[in-house]
């Protein structure tokens, strides 16, 4: 049975999370495939790493008090607003070479279960979307406004956002399950035309689900982590062993933040 490292970080600031993220890979999972649960304080936009931060409203992110930051992954645009964000680094083994989109379907894969655990009917999707002609639209601006393939659905709307990046032999999955509607707002972030935002919102509700809404109501980050913890071990038949970031690491993760701030509602230390 596999081991995996579990950190349940709790809430802090995009910046930290993805200086944390950026650092475990870049570990390259000296310690093992590290499974990773969090939560953002304040709500923050976090663009893709080769994504220009013109598409956004500045004057409005500031007014709201929203941080930004670059992702060490791809991806488009999201805001991490009543979700609970997962992170798993995994060593890419020489005697069992696996190509990024069995990475990808095998986290996936336990994602699922624990979301089917809260009652959620969560399925993989079977089908690649047309990614050339999806990202001429102006959708394209939001990470979940297209399904990739092996992506979490349900009754044919997403409900995980994910983005993959490969550094040397390891590889970092991170991504977004919906517990609320917090990501359509989205759209007031947007540098566009008011009518414009409007029909990115609708547009986006009407490809996206939640936990909340799927289930007609709330469930709690911890509720959700707890059964996402259990879909990993009982779906993928993996040990998962409670840890928390040492002192040293944490010193090297504060170290890094400012590399992935974009704007800070705060005080960057």
């Amino acid at each position: 049975m596999t081991a995996l490292r579990c950190i349940l970080s709790g809430s802090q600031t995009g910046a930290w999370h993805m200086a944390a993220d950026d650092f475990l890979l870049r570990c390259r999972g000296s310690s093992g495939p590290v499974l990773r649960f969090y939560a953002w304080d304040p709500a923050c936009v976090s663009l893709g790493f080769h994504q220009k931060a013109d598409c956004l409203d500045m004057e409005r992110i500031r007014g709201d008090k929203k941080d930004i930051v670059r992702r060490p992954t791809g991806g488009r645009a999201v805001l991490h607003d009543g979700e609970v964000t997962y992170a798993v680094v995994v060593p890419l083994e020489e005697e069992k070479p696996r190509s990024l989109a069995d990475i990808y379907e095998w986290i996936n894969r336990g994602l699922a279960a624990g979301l089917q655990k809260l009652g959620v009917p969560a399925e993989l999707q079977k089908r690649s979307p047309d990614f050339r002609a999806h990202y001429r639209n102006a959708l394209s601006a939001s990470c979940f406004s297209a399904a990739a393939r092996y992506e979490i659905m349900v009754h044919g709307k997403k409900l995980v956002g994910s983005a993959q990046r490969k550094l040397g032999d390891a590889v970092l999955q991170h991504g977004s399950i919906l517990l609320g509607d917090g990501h359509l707002a989205l759209a007031d972030y947007l540098a566009s035309p008011e009518e414009e935002k409007a029909r990115f919102r609708e547009a986006i509700r009407e490809r996206t689900t939640s936990v909340s809404g799927c289930l007609g109501r709330d469930v709690t980050w911890g509720q959700a982590v707890e059964s996402l913890r259990q879909g990993f071990e009982q779906s993928l038949g993996v040990h998962l062993v409670d840890d928390e970031f040492t002192e040293e690491e944490n010193t090297l993760i504060h170290g890094n933040e400012k590399q992935f701030a974009v704007f800070s509602s705060g005080q960057l230390q």
